[in-house]
């Protein structure tokens, strides 16, 4: 992987002042993260030779000043000269990738929330099912979430009230309100494990996400 060629906006990712000190480097594997290079090199010969690597490869290169950044790599075979060269180009994702994983750390620490919130937290799909169970809905209803998660709503609400509950999360559902507390529409029962009956105090948020609304219940039992 000797390197031809290389631009300006090139050597501006990598931080050297000139095309030319690239070229001097002697490899193009030199910017790549060593933990990547073996992985690079792979991609690259299974992409150039029959195309089977997929077009866009992520990795992480080393700046001039030993700095890490991450990289989207798309690699395809051009003539150059007498015979043919890879191509290489490159956009730095640094930004992208810090941001994704300030949300997955951020979406960690919600989780843990949820999980030692004392209240019964559940999220519920457009279609009402159960999509998030924490320890406190556990606690309260008496079911683990692997018996609940994927189930309609209604396992956890008396019979006789779901027609009721249904009808109230329909106006919902259409309302211009992103809130709403649930026993100002009605008297709220939840149904246990066992079967028993309690009373209870409940909050429903909505957001759209991906064209489809997603509720959050906070249900305390009462």
């Amino acid at each position: 992987f000797e390197p031809l060629f290389a631009n300006q906006a090139y050597a501006d990712i990598f931080g050297y002042d000139s095309p030319q000190e690239i070229l001097e480097q002697g490899s193009a594997l030199d910017h790549v993260a060593p933990a990547d290079r073996e992985r690079l090199s792979e991609y690259s010969k299974n992409r150039t030779r029959d195309g089977s690597a997929p077009e866009i490869y992520e990795f992480q290169g080393i700046k001039k000043d030993g700095s890490l950044i991450w990289l989207e790599n798309r690699v395809r075979v051009v003539n150059w000269e007498d015979s043919q060269a890879v191509q290489r180009t490159v956009v730095d994702i640094t930004e992208r990738k810090q941001a994704e994983e300030m949300i997955k750390t951020s979406e960690a620490r919600l989780t843990e929330i949820l999980e030692i919130a004392p209240e019964a937290v559940l999220t519920i799909g457009d279609d009402k099912s159960i999509q998030l169970f924490n320890k406190g809905a556990e606690r309260i209803f008496g079911y683990g979430a692997d018996e609940v998660l994927g189930q309609h709503l209604d396992m956890l609400i008396p019979e006789r009230l779901h027609s009721r509950h249904g009808e109230h999360v329909e106006e919902f559902y259409h309302s211009p309100d992103n809130y709403l507390m649930m026993e100002k529409c009605q008297e709220i029962f939840g149904l246990r494990k066992n079967g028993t009956e309690f009373p209870a105090s409940a909050s429903v948020s909505k957001l759209e996400i991906g064209g489809k609304i997603i509720f959050t219940v906070m249900l305390r039992d009462i």
